[in-house]
């Protein structure tokens, strides 16, 4: 067995992003990313306020996504855009953060983006992935979603726009992202043509650890 980490599948060529979305990205500053999948969370009405009320302390701009959990409301502020179905692999190279509930998907598309990430880990292996984005110093501290007060999100979201560290470690993972899927697709290649017995399969380097 090869253990490699993330693959990602090529992206979607037939996906066609709503005008009004692009304008909206156009006009203004990259916007930070809201969503939670399909987590589904006890007072959305509630949330959906606090979040709102942070991202406009916080000076900036947002795309929210209302999931499964049902954040989001009927009317938006000029500083919220709302979006279903987009992919995260286009999106969030548009955005400049993320607030997320921490899915490996999700994690794994945020770090590829090279962007800060805030999670709100709800259960399982989501307090693992809220865990390593700390301890890549690419996301301020995780955070429960019933402590989420407009005050505490727009300090983490303050902190993800403007602490040059954490963008800086961000972007360097997302920028050698392609070159270690790469090394690593070598590797593999590499092995399986000569009938290599399985391994761990480490980026520059089709050894053994």
């Amino acid at each position: 067995m090869d253990v490699t980490g993330y693959w990602f599948m090529e992206p979607d060529k037939t996906f066609k992003p709503d005008p009004k979305l692009l304008k909206w990205l156009k006009d203004g500053p990259k916007p930070i990313y809201i969503g939670f999948g399909s987590v589904t969370v006890e007072d959305p009405d509630a949330l959906t306020k606090a979040l709102f009320e942070a991202v406009k302390m916080s000076g900036t701009r947002a795309l929210m996504s209302k999931g499964w959990g049902g954040i989001g409301a009927e009317e938006y502020p000029d500083y919220i855009f709302p979006v279903d179905n987009v992919p995260h692999d286009w999106l969030f190279p548009h955005c400049a953060a993320t607030i997320q509930h921490g899915g490996a998907g999700t994690t794994a598309a945020a770090l590829r983006a090279g962007i800060p990430t805030l999670i709100v880990p709800f259960f399982g292996d989501q307090f693992f992935w809220a865990k390593r984005i700390e301890d890549l110093g690419v996301g301020p501290d995780h955070m429960n979603v019933k402590s989420m007060t407009p005050e505490r999100v727009s300090k983490s979201i303050t902190a993800m726009l403007t602490d040059q560290k954490m963008i800086q470690r961000a972007s360097s993972i997302g920028t050698s992202w392609s070159i270690i899927l790469i090394d690593i697709g070598r590797c593999l290649i590499k092995r399986r043509r000569a009938n290599s017995k399985p391994r761990w399969c480490w980026a520059g380097s089709c050894g053994d650890p």
